[in-house]
């Protein structure tokens, strides 16, 4: 897993479609895990999507797709590895279209190869092979080949729209409901069986690009590294290049998915989503001493005060600034107000207009406003006990006599913390 993770710090050249050291890299992997690999690569050489699994399986859905029509190419390529030497299935090539990719690239492999001192990999790409879709300007269709049996129009109707052409196939729309297409000419009564395979091995595998089911309340159910990205940018608004996430341009009805570029979230309403996520780390939080067990300084961090040369004098509240004479001050005259009650306690600076004081700064930010302690129990404690005895400090219980089960309240823990 982490080096299927270190693959999405690569970066590739952007004037080529993958160099023999990211090949036989990833190429390297796929022989290892023994499975087949597909990354994704933006036009500025960028992976943005690792997948185990064939380019059909780990394809894009059109709303993931940085851009999409007919008459141009999505921005994305896909090198991809095959276990058998091979030529490109049929199935990668649909995929290739559907899509609309810039490329794909397949690399067969040897099935073994060695990695080399320095950690470069290399024996693991027998062939390759290049994919790519021809402009419509320049595609040459050969009519005169009479065995074909449909025109390249139907065959662009046949893949964007199947239900229109009376291809049966089946749609997932719940977790309890299958919609079945085109299949009336096989319906011969009342009494229909429907016969579904599926898998109940457990798979680590993202092997569908859209969704991943995860069971509620299990621990060690996997979740991609792509959907826990995905909901810490959805949650922060921003993702780490800081563009907007979801993205502005996009309309209401798009917003909500896994694509990138442009951005979508996952969470419709962000407040709540905020609000359920805090309210559920802080009954995790509750379990925990943090206070005493982890170094918490960076939850203490605010702007500081001005350097004081950027001030002539300073006051404790905004109060006290009223108090201050002007007659005796000219224009520029700045004052610190170090606890401002106008506003919510910051810091704040006031400047001497000639006339009377001028909001100019104010603290810009203080964590201790967004987090409060809470007293923390043990599960073996009874919260409602009476304590035995009640000291001051940690070092007075050495001077009692004590017997096991006595409790003892101690009242400053050397934090100016009670601790029990």
């Amino acid at each position: 897993m982490k080096q299927l993770q270190r693959l999405y710090h690569e970066r590739l050249p952007i004037d080529t479609l993958t160099t023999p050291e990211f090949a036989q890299r990833l190429a390297a992997i796929s022989t290892d895990i023994h499975q087949p690999l597909c990354t994704y690569i933006n036009r500025r050489g960028q992976v943005i999507r690792v997948g185990v699994g064939t380019p059909r399986q780990t394809q894009f859905s059109l709303l993931e797709l940085p851009r999409y029509g007919s008459e141009r190419l999505c921005g994305i390529r896909c090198i991809a590895t095959e276990l058998k030497q091979e030529p490109p299935k049929e199935s990668s090539l649909t995929a290739m279209a559907l899509q609309r990719l810039d490329a794909l690239v397949i690399l067969t492999l040897t099935g073994t190869g060695m990695i080399r001192r320095g950690g470069g990999a290399t024996g693991y790409v027998e062939q390759v092979y290049l994919a790519h879709l021809i402009p419509q300007s320049q595609t040459n269709v050969n009519s005169n080949i009479t065995s074909r049996a449909a025109s390249t129009d139907a065959l662009e109707k046949l893949i964007s729209n199947p239900e229109s052409q009376g291809i049966p196939y089946a749609t997932i729309l719940r977790d309890d409901t299958v919609c079945l297409h085109n299949i009336t000419n096989v319906l011969t009564s009342n009494n229909i069986i429907l016969h579904i395979d599926y898998d109940d091995l457990k798979n680590v595998n993202v092997i569908h690009s859209e969704y991943q089911l995860v069971q509620e309340g299990n621990s060690n159910s996997f979740i991609p590294n792509r959907i826990i990205e995905k909901i810490k940018d959805s949650l922060s608004g921003i993702d780490t290049n800081d563009d907007a996430v979801p993205a502005t341009s996009l309309a209401v009805q798009n917003r909500i998915g896994l694509g990138v570029k442009p951005n979508q979230t996952l969470f419709v309403n962000i407040s709540l989503a905020l609000r359920n996520f805090v309210d559920y780390v802080n009954t995790i939080l509750m379990t925990v001493p943090v206070v005493d067990e982890f170094n918490i300084d960076g939850l203490y961090k605010a702007d500081p005060y001005p350097i004081v040369e950027a001030y002539d004098t300073s006051v404790n509240t905004h109060l006290e600034l009223s108090y201050i004479d002007t007659t005796v001050l000219t224009s520029g005259y700045v004052v610190l107000v170090t606890h401002d009650e106008t506003q919510s306690n910051l810091w704040a600076t006031y400047t001497f207009n000639g006339t009377n004081f001028v909001l100019t700064s104010t603290q810009s930010y203080y964590t201790p406003f967004y987090w409060t302690t809470v007293d923390w129990n043990a599960i073996t404690y009874d919260p409602t006990s009476t304590p035995s005895y009640i000291v001051d400090t940690v070092s007075d219980i050495q001077k009692l006599n004590l017997v096991e089960g006595n409790i003892i309240r101690v009242l400053n823990n050397g934090r100016g913390k009670f601790v029990i």
